[in-house]
C-alpha cells in the first residue's frame, strides 16, 4: 500500500482522526444512496469535519451544529450554494443533472481551500462525474466486501478503497456530523 492509499487506510483504521487531519482532504464515496451518504460523513468526521456534497437523494439527520460548521455553511451561502450544517459537517445537495453536479462539486472544490471536501455519489457512475473521481485522492466504494459492487468500482479505480457501511444508530451519528467511527477498508487496490 503507499501514498494516498496508505493515508486513506490509516484514516479507517486509526483511531485517532487526528492523525489524518491535514493529509488527505478530497475524497468520493460511490455505493447506494444510503451507503454512500453513511461513508461519506464517516470519512469527513475521521478527517476533522468538513463538506459532504451528496448527489443522492436523502434526508439529513437534525442535530445541532459547531460554530466552525455553523461558519463553513454561511461562507458557502454567501457564495450562492444552498449549504446546511449539522454537527460538525456541512450537507450541499447537489443538482439531479449529472453535469450540474460536477460543476458545482468543482465550485466547491475551488472554495474550500481550507476544509475536507467529500462527495457522496449514490447511484450508478456516470460520465460527466467521471473525471471528479480521477481528481479525487481516494475513491471509497462503500459496500460490503466481495459484493459485485466492490469487484467493479475498484477494476476501474487506480486509487480505491472499499468499506463496509454504517448501519443504525452509527450511522445516524455519522449522518447526524457528530460521530465519525469510520469502518475497516476491507480492500485496497493499489
Amino acid at each position: 500500500m503507499s501514498g494516498v492509499l496508505g493515508r486513506v487506510a490509516g484514516v479507517f483504521v486509526a483511531p485517532a482522526a487526528a492523525q489524518a487531519r491535514g493529509t488527505l482532504t478530497r475524497a468520493a464515496v460511490l455505493g447506494a444512496a444510503g451507503e454512500a451518504r453513511g461513508v461519506a460523513a464517516a470519512t469527513a468526521l475521521a478527517l476533522g469535519g468538513g463538506v459532504v456534497a451528496a448527489w443522492c437523494a436523502g434526508p439529513v439527520a437534525g442535530a445541532p451544529a459547531t460554530v466552525g460548521a455553523r461558519r463553513l455553511a454561511a461562507r458557502l451561502v454567501r457564495r450562492g450554494v444552498e449549504a446546511v450544517a449539522r454537527g460538525r459537517l456541512v450537507w450541499v445537495a447537489l443538482p439531479d443533472a449529472a453535469a450540474d453536479a460536477a460543476a458545482l462539486a468543482r465550485r466547491l472544490d475551488g472554495a474550500l481551500a481550507d476544509a475536507p471536501l467529500v462527495l457522496a455519489l449514490g447511484g450508478a457512475r456516470v460520465a460527466p462525474l467521471e473525471p471528479l473521481l480521477a481528481e479525487m485522492e481516494v475513491v471509497v466504494v462503500a459496500a460490503e466486501p466481495g459484493s459485485a459492487l466492490v469487484d467493479v468500482a475498484l477494476a476501474r479505480l487506480e486509487n480505491g478503497v472499499a468499506v463496509p457501511p454504517p448501519a443504525g444508530f452509527a450511522r445516524w451519528l455519522a449522518l447526524a456530523g457528530w460521530a465519525g467511527a469510520a469502518p475497516a477498508v476491507r480492500e485496497v487496490r493499489t
